[in-house]
This record gives C-alpha cells, structure tokens and sequence, in this order.
C-alpha cells in the first residue's frame, strides 16, 4: 500500500504542471539552498544516494539528484541535468524534466524546454515557464493538446490576447524583440539570405557554429555541418537539425555522440511517424530510449495500438497521452497502472468539464481526489476543490486552480 501511494503522489507530481517551479511555496527551500550552496556537479556525483522523503513534488528523490538540481538552478546551466539519475529503480523517473523545468525558468529561456525535452514533456515544461514567470506567449510553442489549450485559456485570463485562427499571441502582450538583439543567427534565417559568409561576422565561435548550424538546416544541406570546428556538440546538433528537416534518419549515423545520435533517430521517427527508425536507438544515450521514441510516434500518429511495442509502465503513459489527445475515455480502460488510468480519466475529465467522470470511473477515493484536482486545475475552477476528500491534495487542488 505504501508503494502504491507513492507511486500515485509521483504521478499528482508530473500531472500538477509547475508546482514544482514556483519554489517559493516549499517551506524547506532556504534550507536546501544552503545545503547545496558551494557544491560543484562532481560533489554532487559523488553523493552515496539514499531516498529523501519529497522534494519539489517527487518521492523517491535522491539526494544525489537533489544536489544536481540545485546545482543546475544555482549555476544556472542546464546541461548539468544530464547528470540526472536516469533509470527507474530509483523510482523518480520524471526527475530530469523537473531539473529541466527549474533551470528554463532560471536563465529565462523557454525555448529550452523543446531543446532538451522530448515532444512529450515540452508542453508541460512551457505550461511551468508561463505560470512561473507570468508569460504566456510561451502557450504557442506547446504541441496541439489539452495542456496547450488550458495554457493559452489561462493566458487570456491574465490579459494575453491571442488570434483566435493561428493562436499566436498579438504583438501587444508579447515582448518584442528589438533590432538591437537581433543576432547574426537570426539574420541568416529571418533575412531569408541563407549566406554562410554572414556566419563570420559572429563575435565568438559558439555563436559562428550557431550560425553555421542555423544555414546548413535551411538549405538542407548536411555538408555545411562539417564547417563547424573542433570537438564542439554543435556539429552533431547541425547534422541532427538537417536530418529532421529532410525526414532522413541515415544522416543520424554521422553523428559521434550516443546521445545526440538517438535524439537524432527520435526527432526524425516523430517527423515521418515511423515507428521501426525507434530500433535504431542505443537506448544508451541521454533521458529518453526507445520507449519514449515509440511513445512519440504514437502521439503524432494518435494511434494507442503502437504504445502495445512498450512493455514497461511507459505503455500506460502512451495510452493516456493518446486517449488525452483524442478526448477518448474508453481508451483509459485499456491502462493496467490504477494511477495512470486515473490520471488519465482526469484528463477526460477536464476536456469535459465533467467531475462526474471522476467520480464513477476512478479506482478508489485518492484516485478520485487526484482526477478532481486536475480537473480543477485545467478549468482554474478553485470551487471544484471542495469535492476533494484528502486534506493534503485538497491543498495542492485550490493552490494549482487559484
């Protein structure tokens, strides 16, 4: 029974989108702060991992992946999350797009959120960045989906004004870009000149290889990769930037790093909705292996049969995602993990603006209570809360739906 609730207090944590972000709520924060002040990404590593009770809204955390998120949040440097513990035994598999999640927040760059994360946890990790820093111009990066929609729903609440055909905020209530801050970069593709000699004039060569990179992608050509110098990652993330583009999962085999190689073989089997480029993965290499590969596809396609590839609790997830996309409950049944289903059916749920749902399909009372949170908190409808039963979630309910 205690696993079981942990495991459905993990799952409150993924589906109750930034809770985690505004960590001002956490009364331990000042605590953890200081804990972890001088330590560096090595001292971090070299932590014997035991599990901490809840931190940011995850059970099961070690103080090992504790230690790296705040060192990520601190230094502000997002590739320290690639530290993260990543299997499941230590039953925080969500961790890394937590770490994610708070470092986007801190260095102010949202965009950062479909750079590192895959196409499943992008929506939810913008949807933390709106909340947290009061932009929501950020909703028309997420994917179509019923996050998105509750994003932008939550946008109009604050004042965002959004064209009602393409959903892309009016100039009014974004911040604009000034000519100032035009980069070199974005010259080379907003210009439409797609001249490499503009590349030269960057002021450094992470900016030059950005450059390069930006030009090669939007004239498909793949060679011009090779222009990037060194040992810098910018060159596999040039070939793996071409290769989606031209849909062309052999250019991926270019690419040295394990990790970017199956990010490569990733984005290119979402682009074409081609399930067998996943079995090219190492399922070695970064956060997200085959599974999530074959989760990505099924998503673009919204075919819930696909997910039946994934032997592991990632096939619940699948399922739910597909049943949340197409409003479908009765995909819901086919879920054997009581949480996920749940959660699943919260999602139906909220779509409908229906508590009812929650209350005869759920598994049990926390499960119900978790449903109608969600459903709450998609619809900003604190009123809902009173329907919770559990004291603690009731909390979490009126703090997420306010």
């Amino acid at each position: 029974m205690k696993t079981k609730n942990l495991r459905h207090l993990a799952l409150v944590g993924l589906l109750l989108i930034g809770l985690i972000v505004i960590s001002g709520c956490m009364g331990n924060e000042t605590h953890t702060k200081l804990k972890y002040n001088n330590y560096s990404t090595e001292d971090c590593l070299n932590i014997n991992s035991t599990f901490t009770v809840e931190k940011y809204g995850i059970n099961g955390l070690t103080e090992r992946d504790e230690c790296i998120i705040e060192v990520a949040k601190n230094k502000k440097d997002i590739s320290i999350c690639d530290n993260m513990i990543q299997k499941n035994e230590f039953k925080a598999p969500y961790a890394p797009y937590y770490c994610v999640s708070i470092v986007v927040v801190e260095v102010k760059e949202p965009s950062y959120c479909s750079k590192y994360l895959s196409s499943d946890d992008a929506n939810p990790c913008y949807a933390s960045y709106a909340k947290a820093t009061g932009d929501y111009s950020v909703c028309t990066e997420m994917k179509e989906g019923i996050n998105r929609d509750a994003c932008i729903k939550a946008g109009k609440q604050k004042g965002f004004k959004y064209d009602e055909l393409s959903t892309e905020p009016i100039v009014e209530n974004s911040k604009q870009k000034t000519e100032e801050s035009e980069s070199i970069i974005e010259k080379t593709v907003t210009e439409e000149k797609q001249d490499i000699s503009i590349c030269e004039n960057a002021s450094n060569s992470y900016d030059k290889n950005a450059c390069i990179s930006q030009v090669a992608i939007a004239k498909r050509d793949v060679s011009l990769c090779e222009k990037i110098l060194g040992a810098s990652p910018q060159k596999g993330y040039c070939i793996r930037g071409v290769a989606e583009v031209k849909q062309d999962a052999s250019l991926c085999e270019k690419i040295s790093s394990t990790e970017t190689r199956d990010n490569c073989f990733l984005d290119v089997a979402e682009v074409k909705q081609d399930v067998s480029i996943c079995e090219k993965m190492s399922d070695t290499g970064g956060i997200y292996g085959k599974d999530y590969c074959i989760r990505g596809v099924a998503r673009r396609k919204q075919d819930a049969s696909i997910c039946e590839k994934i032997s592991n609790k990632d096939r619940d997830f699948c399922i739910k995602d597909i049943a949340g996309i197409k409003k479908d409950i009765s995909l819901c049944e086919k879920i054997s993990d009581s949480g996920v289903k749940d959660g699943c059916i919260g999602l139906i749920a909220s779509a409908n603006q229906d508590v009812s749902i929650c209350e005869e399909k759920t598994s049990d009372a926390r499960g119900k209570d978790m449903c109608i949170t969600i459903v709450a908190k998609e619809n900003q409808n604190v009123s809902i809360c009173e329907k919770v039963s559990d004291n603690e979630l009731k909390k979490i309910c009126v703090r997420e739906a306010l």
